[in-house]
């Protein structure tokens, strides 16, 4: 979006060794170059459980919000992963994760805050849990189910306890058919973390990760609740692609650090983005989707 770039290209091959596994790589360039190796087991041979590892290295130009002062820092994150999952059936999972990073903050220009630091560096350590449940019927480009998730984590920073944190987050997504060429889309977030007064918040406002037209990183909080609602048609069905319109609403709040929940619905806090785009699924490679939306904030 406007004055904003973000490229992600990867490679992720799912029949690794013939056994369904997954290897792959990531690459992003969002401000600046990151890059991400994974290796992913869904099913070991007993059928009932899996792991994955990965190792990252996450780079971007991150505002960070002093009382009234926002500054960017140059951000880089150094971490590795490893977890390992339990099928108690073949559509509900559960799983338990850690990872350890290294993080430095580099201020970008010369504004003066009340923290009187220019670079800061962390090493921080995750626990990680989590249940999902997949209901999904997938038809080409056509959804209808649902699916849902429960996600908790606590991130401990090491000689700074003031800025670690708990973190639950609960996704819930749900799809349905309408006719031969209609799907509604919708889900909803609701997050909450330990509420540190810390420019360091965990839940963020971003145009790229949930209120499209929002822009680029706008906010920071301690709580957050996200709707995004879809509706969209198939329009075109070509040999090599089927071709969607859509139409679209993305709300979006968050509690700033050391508010009560109350304050995440004050009117000055709320964010609604109205708008349609266009979807293009290829037909002869899996997962493949271009997509282009516009918003605007009634």
């Amino acid at each position: 979006f406007k004055s904003q770039f973000k490229l992600q290209a990867g490679f992720n091959q799912i029949n690794f060794r013939g056994r369904a596994e997954h290897l792959g790589v990531v690459y992003q360039y969002y401000d600046r170059h990151s890059i991400s190796a994974f290796y992913n087991v869904p099913r070991h041979k007993n059928g009932k459980t899996g792991h994955e590892i990965a190792l990252t290295k996450y780079s971007t130009i991150e505002p960070l919000y002093f009382q009234d002062t926002v500054t960017p820092f140059n951000f880089d994150n150094y971490n590795v992963s490893a977890g390992a999952h339990y099928w108690f059936t073949p559509k509900l999972r559960t799983g338990l994760g850690s990872m350890y990073m290294y993080e430095t903050y580099l201020q970008r220009d010369t504004t003066v805050f009340d923290l009187g630091q220019f670079e800061f560096q962390f090493h921080k350590y995750q626990i990680r849990t989590f249940l999902a449940y997949n209901n999904l019927d997938e038809h080409f480009e056509l959804q209808r189910g649902h699916r849902a998730s429960l996600y908790a984590e606590t991130i401990q920073t090491i000689d700074y306890p003031e800025i670690s944190f708990f973190k639950f987050t609960s996704d819930l997504f749900y799809y349905q058919q309408i006719g031969q060429r209609g799907n509604i889309a919708l889900h909803q977030r609701i997050g909450m973390a330990t509420n540190n007064d810390s420019p360091f918040a965990p839940f963020v406002l971003d145009g790229f990760l949930n209120v499209r037209g929002v822009g680029n990183r706008v906010a920071r909080g301690t709580a957050e609740m996200i709707v995004n609602a879809e509706y969209r048609h198939t329009v075109w069905k070509h040999d090599w692609f089927f071709l969607q319109m859509v139409g679209f609403a993305d709300f979006g709040t968050l509690r700033q650090p050391g508010q009560e929940i109350k304050d995440m619905f004050k009117y000055n806090e709320m964010e609604l983005f109205l708008g349609g785009g266009i979807r293009l699924h290829s037909r002869k490679f899996y997962k493949v989707i271009f997509r282009l939306d516009y918003s605007v904030n009634p």
